[in-house]
């Protein structure tokens, strides 16, 4: 009997290894068909409300000016000391 046993043992855990195997290809095909972590990135289609984030930049640095002063130039550390001297 201890004959029999064992190469039923050795085709039980090579049937769950080919089975493991099976089941690690479909899950890698079904979650590359849902995931993406950027690789493909450039393929996706994005949505029409993005943002310019330069435009946006120049609308709060606008609003943000007195209205007498539309043209600011932004003072650095190196102009400021100029301008002090």
């Amino acid at each position: 009997m201890q004959s029999n046993k064992k190469p039923d043992l050795y085709v039980e855990i090579a049937l769950l290894f080919v089975l493991g195997i099976l089941a690690g290809v479909a899950l890698k095909v079904e979650a590359g068909k849902m995931i993406t972590i950027g690789f493909d990135d450039y393929k996706m289609k994005f949505s029409s409300g993005q943002y310019n984030i330069n435009d946006l930049q120049k609308k709060i640095n606008e609003s943000s000016l007195p209205p007498e002063e539309g043209t600011h130039v932004q003072s650095t550390p190196d102009t400021e000391q100029e301008n002090q001297q």
